[in-house]
C-alpha cells in the first residue's frame, strides 16, 4: 500500500485567490495531478504544504477533495485558535 500524505493545495492568480482544497496522495505532483482529474483544480498558480501530522486531527473539519472558496475556508477556520486547537461547537 502505497504511503498516502494529506496536503492543502491553494489556487490563486495575481490578486485573486481561486480556492483551496485538502486531498490526500503519495506525492504533491500525485496531488496536483489528482486535482485535475477530479475537476477541481481552477489552475493559476499553486501553493502547497504538506499536513503536519500535529494537524492531522484538524483535517476533520475541512471536506475532501472538494474546492472550496474563501468564504467557506474562513467559515471552517474561525473555530480554531492560533495554535491550532478546536474551540467551535460540535464537528
Amino acid at each position: 500500500m502505497p504511503n498516502l500524505k494529506w496536503f492543502w493545495l491553494s489556487f490563486a492568480e495575481p490578486g485573486k485567490f481561486l480556492g483551496g482544497v485538502v486531498t490526500q496522495a503519495t506525492s504533491l505532483k500525485e496531488a496536483i495531478v489528482k486535482t485535475h482529474k477530479l475537476g477541481i483544480n481552477p489552475g493559476g498558480e499553486i501553493q502547497s504544504m504538506e499536513v503536519r501530522p500535529e494537524f492531522l486531527k484538524n483535517l476533520e473539519s475541512f471536506p475532501k477533495d472538494k474546492l472550496m472558496t474563501k468564504e467557506e475556508i474562513e467559515a471552517i477556520d474561525k473555530n480554531y485558535d492560533d495554535e491550532g486547537n478546536w474551540k467551535g461547537g460540535d464537528r
